[in-house]
């Protein structure tokens, strides 16, 4: 029994810290002649695809390995990993919340929707005006604090609505993996635009 209880409290730091990503972490304990580097599989042997400057801060870091020893990290068109060792997560990142501010993009076509830390946000598509709107609020779901709604009201009397979770996310044209998806939608005069996505957290 002594044995189950160690490896518990072992595996359970690991595991909260899990259900609480994507957060945003510095880069510490780095000489300053040095980087930390990201490789392609959790791995000191894997080969380096990246690295990080020694005073780099607001990394987003989208999911741990089984040992949370390693945590993944996009680098240009693709997602690496990089040794947790080296990294401290920034403060005031509930888990319950959805997390502030947010870019979120699709493809084919085409789409952001950036989601400020105050009540408000735009939508941007090519040959489109941008739409902003106000009064925007979220909720957490009642039974998976990993789920949220967005609603928002439109100038122009439209409405944005959107489902976000803590989830892996592909964009389905690099390699990059993002921690939450986003399901919008988008009511207005012209009729209702559905749209699928992936959100990364904004510094």
């Amino acid at each position: 029994m002594k044995w189950l209880c160690a490896l518990f409290l072992l595996v359970a730091p690991a595991f909260a810290a899990a259900q609480s990503l994507p957060a945003l972490y510095d880069v510490e304990g780095v000489a300053e002649e040095d980087v930390l580097n990201i490789r392609a599989l959790p791995d000191a042997s894997a080969p380096i695809i990246g690295g990080l400057a020694p005073d780099r801060t607001g990394v987003e870091i989208t999911r741990l390995n089984e040992r949370g020893t390693w945590g993944r990290v996009n680098a240009g068109d693709r997602a690496g990993w990089a040794s947790m060792y080296y990294l401290a997560r920034q403060p005031g990142q509930p888990a319950g919340r959805l997390p502030r501010p947010l870019l979120c993009t699709g493809t084919e076509p085409f789409w952001s929707l950036e989601i400020g830390a105050d009540p408000s946000a735009i939508f941007e598509a090519p040959g489109q005006a941008p739409r902003r709107y106000r009064n925007l609020w979220a909720v957490t779901s009642a039974n998976r604090t990993d789920r949220y709604a967005v609603m928002g009201d439109g100038s122009d009397n439209s409405r944005l609505s959107a489902m976000i979770g803590r989830t892996t996310c592909t964009d389905g044209m690099s390699d990059r993996a993002y921690g939450l998806d986003i399901g919008l939608l988008l009511r207005g005069g012209d009729g209702t635009d559905f749209l699928s996505g992936c959100c990364r957290l904004q510094r």
